[in-house]
């Protein structure tokens, strides 16, 4: 959430974890509170380190089941 404020409020962030575990997955979803954040937080963040990991950030898209 802080890294993201940097760009504009957030309204909401989810990081997904291990059902069984309850240990990070590895990955999450951020909403900016004003969509036009959104753009400007890919160009931001999108390859950029966060304690020691690379980051992949992009807009998030339903997946078929």
């Amino acid at each position: 959430r802080q890294l993201f404020q940097s760009i504009g409020p957030v309204a909401d962030v989810i990081v997904m974890v291990d059902r069984v575990t309850r240990a990070p997955r590895g990955f999450g979803f951020v909403t900016m509170q004003d969509r036009r954040d959104a753009p400007r937080a890919i160009e931001a963040f999108d390859g950029a380190e966060l304690k020691g990991r690379s980051l992949v950030v992009n807009v998030a898209t339903e997946r078929g089941r």
